[in-house]
């Protein structure tokens, strides 16, 4: 039988976690603010809070008016400085650390090459080591990593990092052994997720479907505020959607995905180019090449689009190096409109947070995870 005392201390636990999330989407607000939209009385918001106040973590940031007749209202807001974070995002292509606080505000980073194919510990112990001198005289409090594919977060464990190493990697046992710190590991599209809920789009609207392109394709799924996860922590995968009959063998091991036509490396194979040149390489391709580059992003555009009809999102949040090319990511968006005339344009939108992609997921999962455990 769990005690009282337990359950009271888990429904506190709760209430602190809703009031610092809304007060990091929404602030500064006043109490009276919080209150409101968290459900609790004004006298448990402030029974609450204080604990929060008096840590530091909350501080009181001015006054805001209650018009002529009333008190100025006393706004509470989050001291982004409360909390630094090692933030390690893991691409195919390359590994950038980044050092942020709870706003995901750059404090120092770091970018390198991605070699952890063949022997993914002695990777992570090279970052750790760089990472060790990085926060030598930047003290953090610890570290969130981000990485494609399958991630078991209870264990710590990358199930199956598609395109960057083979097989189970015990990624957070690896890394706190020689950081000395607590690290959480996250699938980097629910964390860049968690990011729109907490600093873009998320905090208006509560249905997303997050799509990310470069160097693979992902997606995560938000609904009613919550990333939804299936079996076993698997996140949507539009990537391996098979859209080829009997066509090339994924990094996933099936044949077929939408992966093997639109990815990086894909579009790579008609003519060689690096992410960040996608709207120069096609606006300058042959006819042939072209009309490749087109075939792919209409297959792209049918994908999404079918995506859409099922999963009915308030709106559509597109990331990634290969959506950064107005001309193609504008390419998709009239393939989605062209098989569906009435697809309202507004609900599609390039995600206002792309230039920090790599690191603000990591940013806001460990500062979700913080809230929750404060």
């Amino acid at each position: 039988m769990v005690s009282t005392g337990m359950n009271n201390e888990r429904v506190r636990r709760g209430n602190r976690s809703i009031i610092l999330n809304i007060i990091s989407s929404m602030g500064p607000l006043s109490r009276k603010d919080i209150a409101e939209m968290s459900g609790l009385t004004p006298a448990s918001l402030t029974q609450i809070t204080a604990p929060m106040v008096q840590s530091g973590l909350l501080i009181e940031s001015g006054k805001a008016s209650c018009g002529a007749a009333g008190r100025n209202k006393v706004l509470l807001s989050l001291n982004y400085d409360f909390l630094r974070i090692l933030c390690i995002q893991i691409e195919r292509d390359r590994t950038v650390l980044t050092i942020t606080n709870l706003h995901g505000d750059v404090i120092r980073q770091k970018k390198y090459k991605t070699t952890g194919s063949r022997n993914p510990e002695h990777f992570l112990r090279r970052m750790a080591d760089i990472s060790l001198k990085m926060t030598a005289d930047t003290p953090v409090d610890g570290a969130c990593v981000c990485i494609s594919g399958l991630v078991d977060q209870e264990s710590g464990i990358s199930r199956h990092a598609f395109g960057i190493w083979d097989g189970e990697v015990p990624v957070r046992s690896i890394l706190e052994d020689h950081l000395n710190m607590p690290v959480i590991l996250e699938n980097d599209v629910n964390a860049f997720a968690k990011a729109e809920m907490m600093f873009g789009v998320g905090r208006e609207k509560e249905n997303l479907l997050v799509i990310k392109w470069g160097p693979d394709i992902a997606s995560a799924i938000v609904v009613n505020g919550v990333i939804y996860q299936g079996r076993h922590g698997r996140t949507a995968e539009p990537g391996h959607f098979i859209v080829v009959k009997n066509g090339r063998l994924c990094t996933c091991g099936r044949r077929g995905c939408l992966d093997t036509v639109v990815s990086y490396e894909a579009l790579n194979r008609i003519h060689p180019f690096e992410e960040k040149n996608l709207e120069e390489v096609y606006l300058s391709a042959a006819k042939a090449e072209k009309k490749q580059y087109d075939e792919a992003i209409d297959l792209f555009g049918r994908t999404i689009l079918n995506a859409i009809t099922a999963l009915a999102p308030d709106r559509i949040i597109l990331y990634g190096d290969l959506f950064e090319s107005d001309t193609v990511r504008k390419k998709v968006i009239d393939a989605i409109e062209r098989y569906d005339p009435f697809f309202y344009n507004p609900r599609i939108l390039h995600s206002s947070l792309w230039k920090k992609k790599d690191y603000i997921g990591c940013t806001a999962a460990y500062a979700q995870l913080f809230f929750e455990k404060f």
